[in-house]
């Protein structure tokens, strides 16, 4: 009678899942975002206010202890869409390995279990020939963006257009479409809010928002948050004045010292996206649909050097292994649905967000991933790390490689990189062995490695498990 009554029970609750509707999903992915440059965090740059992010971190989980699976954006890309280590192909750096056919998306995924998908804004899966790179061929119904590493905010025009300069008209589903008197950031905001608006018959969405914001140039600003900010605007590239690279962007876009607003032009960038983040979270509560859209936002690595975005404690920038290259904000909001609201230390990567989804979608995530499920996290049932350790590898050429591992980071440098934005910033990558303690030494001053041998072989242990799962090799 009880194995009966437990059958029952069980049969109920299937049933109930399967008639509770698929939430709907945006995911954030900021480009460039400084670990500090969001208001709501203890640590938060002084001189920044995020009101809109802000909203979703009051009514979600905060991941402090979140990783990119590069720090450099095309890679990084490619691992959160795939939920598995990019190296895994050989895509282990800019302009390398792309998004082979075969590999599964989030949005394949997603609109195999009956979602409408759409993207919006940067793309950047490196783009190879034959791959899956395009929005329309990795799982999305709609595109609306570009696919280069960056765009220009202003200059949207056929008029304008200039390959060298990252300039011309944006992308709509493989037709080129032009803009006058227009700024990405609101171009990239007004589409989100009217897919969300759109009737799609009791369908869920999955929007994923990749502004280009705050990414290089924001020397080209909006003129209204220029004014807000007390900027300066800049005259717009003009191609009869010289080489963009050499005679433009090298002296304002990458800052030698030129400009003494930099960091203010960055503030102006950030603000508009900010703004943006608002409007679309308006729209969801507009259209009554706040309790039934799960809201993710993430950076996609760490902030850039030569933007001056604000990394905190963190050590370094994008493009190096340190923390401050490849750890990354992660915001994981459902109002109504995950009690758990507040800040987690638990070691995660965006990877995870694959099977994540999947999952809340009713959907199976398949074996191959290399991401684990955030749910038994959110839903309060697990608080320890989501990963025994992870790895961060420039492939099988490089030496440069990290492991992270509870408390504990292992980087071996090779490739010292010198960064200096005029006498704003300036950062000298060391070569070598290094062991940290990031719980007592978040910012990677202390290097234990000659100290704990043991802890040392131990994380090398980890490297050579993974090289031989990921890139089908054995190292000593």
């Amino acid at each position: 009678m009880m194995i009966r009554k437990t059958l029952i029970y069980l049969c109920c609750l299937m049933a109930s899942l399967e008639a509770a509707p698929k939430p709907n999903i945006i995911l954030f992915v900021i480009d460039d975002l400084g670990y500090a440059d969001m208001s709501f965090l203890p640590f938060a740059a002084g001189d920044v206010e995020t009101p809109g992010i802000d909203r979703i971190a009051k009514k979600g989980m905060y991941f402090s202890n979140a990783y990119a699976t590069s720090p450099i954006c095309s890679p990084a890309r490619a691992g959160l869409a795939t939920g598995r280590y990019q190296q895994r192909w050989g895509n282990n750096w800019y302009g390398r390995g792309g998004l082979p056919v075969g590999e599964k998306t989030i949005a394949m995924e997603l609109k195999a279990l009956g979602y409408v998908t759409k993207k919006v804004g940067k793309n950047h899966m490196n783009n190879q020939r034959g791959d899956i790179s395009h929005p329309l061929k990795h799982g999305f119904d709609e595109f609306f963006g570009f696919s280069d590493h960056t765009w220009d905010y202003r200059q949207l025009s056929h008029a304008s257009k200039n390959k060298a300069a990252h300039r011309g008209p944006l992308e709509r589903d493989g037709e080129m479409v032009e803009f006058k008197n227009a700024y990405t950031t609101e171009l990239f905001t007004d589409e989100g809010v009217e897919f969300i608006e759109r009737d799609f018959g009791g369908q869920p969405f999955f929007l994923q928002m990749s502004y280009n914001a705050v990414h290089h140039p924001v020397y080209v600003g909006h003129p209204e948050y220029e004014k807000k900010f007390g900027l300066k605007p800049f005259p717009q590239y003009d191609a009869s004045k010289g080489n963009y690279k050499k005679d433009w962007h090298s002296q304002w876009g990458m800052g030698k010292g030129h400009d003494p607003d930099l960091r203010k032009r960055y503030l102006a960038t950030l603000a508009c996206l900010d703004d943006g983040v608002s409007k679309i979270l308006d729209s969801l509560e507009a259209g009554g649909l706040t309790k039934n859209t799960v809201v993710i936002f993430i950076s996609d690595n760490g902030g850039a050097p030569y933007t001056l975005a604000n990394n905190g404690p963190l050590k370094g920038n994008k493009y190096c292994e340190a923390e401050g290259g490849c750890r990354i904000p992660f915001l994981f909001s459902w109002p109504g649905h995950f009690e758990e609201v507040g800040s987690t230390g638990s070691l995660v990567s965006t990877m995870d967000i694959y099977p994540t989804l999947v999952e809340l979608a009713g959907g199976q995530p398949h074996a191959k991933l290399d991401g684990k499920s955030l749910l038994p996290i959110l839903r309060g049932e697990e608080q320890g790390d989501n990963h025994r350790f992870l790895v961060l590898s420039r492939g099988s050429e490089h030496r440069d490689f990290v492991v992270r591992s509870g408390d504990y980071k292992l980087r071996n440098c090779t490739s010292g990189r010198k960064f200096s934005v005029g006498q704003h910033y300036l950062y000298q990558d060391e070569t070598g062995d290094f062991l940290y303690n990031l719980k007592e030494d978040i910012g990677e001053k202390n290097n234990l490695y000659s100290v704990m041998p043991e802890k040392v072989s131990e994380l090398r242990g980890m490297y050579k498990e993974w090289c031989g799962d990921v890139l089908g090799e054995n190292k000593k």
